[in-house]
C-alpha cells in the first residue's frame, strides 16, 4: 500500500499507539479513477467530507492488496 509520510518514525509510532489504544477508526471515501477527482476536490471544498479521500486508480492492485490484509 503506498501513502505519504507525515512524521519521523518515533512520533509516527506514538501516533499509532494512540489510535490502537483508543480504537480510533478512519473514515474512508473511495473515487475510482481519475474521472472521479473533480467530485472528490468538490466534495472536499465543500466541507462535506467526514475523513479521507482515496483515488483508486488500480482496481486490481487494490483487491489484491486487500487480500494481503489479515485481521
Amino acid at each position: 500500500m503506498t501513502g505519504t509520510l507525515i512524521a519521523g518514525q518515533e512520533y509516527s509510532q506514538e501516533m499509532l499507539g494512540v489510535v490502537a489504544k483508543h480504537n480510533i477508526k478512519v473514515e474512508t471515501n473511495l473515487f475510482y479513477g481519475l474521472k472521479e477527482v473533480p467530485k472528490m476536490v468538490e466534495l472536499s471544498h465543500s466541507g462535506k467530507m467526514k475523513g479521507k479521500a482515496v483515488c483508486v486508480i488500480d482496481e486490481a492492485a487494490l483487491d489484491q492488496e486487500k487480500g494481503k490484509v489479515t485481521a
